[in-house]
């Protein structure tokens, strides 16, 4: 008996031991994560008050109408998905196998718009918001802005070992490309 209670007082003592250098670990760990490869990272730019509430407008649409889909069609929801009104309507008629399928998840999307007292107005609200998040999350890029960028980085010495002709040379290609 009091072979097992060593053995029993070894292993819980093992085990403190254990769980003290996962913490350390963890804790180490976490004071890695701003760095990339070995440098650390830039922090996010400034953004102007109205471009960021544009951006969280936006996603806030985005999940909305996620939340919505999986309310209504939930084995069909995928949490990576991206999921507009229409494409509700759309699918409470398409993916359901069975008949009692469709009428369940058609009770469930007349049910919640009517939770939400729900009108065309909202969607076009929330079409609204995720078009102006677009706008500010992904601007026109010209010429002219591709210049001040690597102007910008060459000011902060962020383009070492490049010269600067190059970095406009390209960063200009680039943009015709996308622009085609």
């Amino acid at each position: 008996m009091k072979s097992v209670e060593g053995k029993l007082e070894k292993t819980r003592n093992e085990n403190q031991v254990l769980k003290k250098e996962v913490k350390e670990l963890k804790d180490s760990h976490q004071k890695l994560l701003p760095l990339a490869s070995g440098r650390p990272m830039l922090s996010a730019p400034q953004m102007a008050s109205d471009v960021q509430a544009s951006l969280y407008l936006g996603e806030l649409s985005r999940q909305l109408q996620g939340k919505m889909y999986a309310y209504v069609l939930p084995q069909s929801f995928s949490p990576i998905g991206n999921y507009k009104v229409k494409t509700i309507r759309r699918d409470v008629e398409r993916l359901p196998k069975t008949a009692e399928e469709k009428e369940k998840a058609r009770k469930r999307w007349e049910e919640l718009q009517h939770k939400l007292n729900w009108s065309e107005m909202y969607e076009d609200a929330i079409k609204l918001l995720q078009e102006n998040r677009n706008v500010d999350a992904h601007p026109i890029i010209s010429a002219k802005l591709l210049h001040e960028a690597v102007e910008i980085m060459d000011a902060r010495g962020k383009s070492k070992n490049r010269r600067r002709e190059s970095l406009i040379i390209t960063s200009t290609q680039n943009h015709q490309q996308r622009s085609r």
